[in-house]
C-alpha cells in the first residue's frame, strides 16, 4: 500500500507541475514581447495585440479543458467509477436471520498512450475475499481496505 500512495503522489505532482507549466508560459510570453518592443521589431500597438491574442487563447484552453502543455496521452484520460450500496436481509429458518450493509466502490483511469499503446488502472474496496470486492458494514470506524483492482497494458501490433 506504501508503494501504490507513492506512485499515486508521484504522478499527483507531475501532473501538478505540468498544468503550473502553462501559467508560466503565459509570463515568459510577456517578457518576449517586451524585449521585442524595446528593440523595436514590434510597436507597442502590435505587442498589446500578441498579449491579448495570447491571453485569449489560454482562456480559451482552460474553458476547453485542455492544456497545450499537457501530453496527448494526459488530456486523453478517461475517469471512471462507480458506487454500490446494498442492504441485504436472509430469512434463514433454523438460525438468526442475517442483516447486513454493503458496499463497493470502484475507481479507474484509462488512456491511449498512441495509436498503438493504451493503459489503465483501477482501485476498489474490499477486504481479503478474492471472490468479491465488496465490503460489509460490520465494523464501525474502521478504515476499509483499498486495493489495486486492475492495471494492464493493451498493445496492438496492427490494426485487425
Amino acid at each position: 500500500m506504501n508503494r501504490l500512495f507513492k506512485f499515486c503522489l508521484t504522478v499527483a505532482i507531475a501532473v501538478g507541475f505540468t498544468l503550473i507549466s502553462g501559467t508560466s508560459f503565459a509570463g515568459e510570453i510577456d517578457i518576449l514581447v517586451q524585449k521585442l518592443v524595446e528593440k523595436g521589431i514590434l510597436t507597442s500597438g502590435e505587442a498589446q495585440q500578441v498579449l491579448t491574442e495570447t491571453r485569449e487563447e489560454v482562456r480559451k484552453e482552460i474553458v476547453k479543458g485542455t492544456y497545450s502543455s499537457l501530453p496527448s496521452w494526459i488530456q486523453n484520460m478517461k475517469l471512471k467509477g462507480d458506487l454500490r450500496l446494498r442492504y441485504q436481509w436472509e430469512d434463514k429458518t433454523d438460525s438468526e436471520d442475517r442483516h447486513r450493509g454493503r458496499y463497493r466502490f470502484r475507481l479507474g483511469l484509462h488512456t491511449k498512450v498512441n495509436d498503438k499503446l493504451s493503459v489503465a488502472a483501477g482501485l476498489a474496496t474490499g477486504g481479503s475475499d478474492a471472490r468479491s470486492t465488496n465490503q460489509t458494514m460490520d465494523t464501525s470506524f474502521s478504515t476499509p481496505d483499498i486495493r489495486l483492482d486492475y492495471a494492464f497494458a493493451e498493445w496492438q501490433a496492427t490494426p485487425w
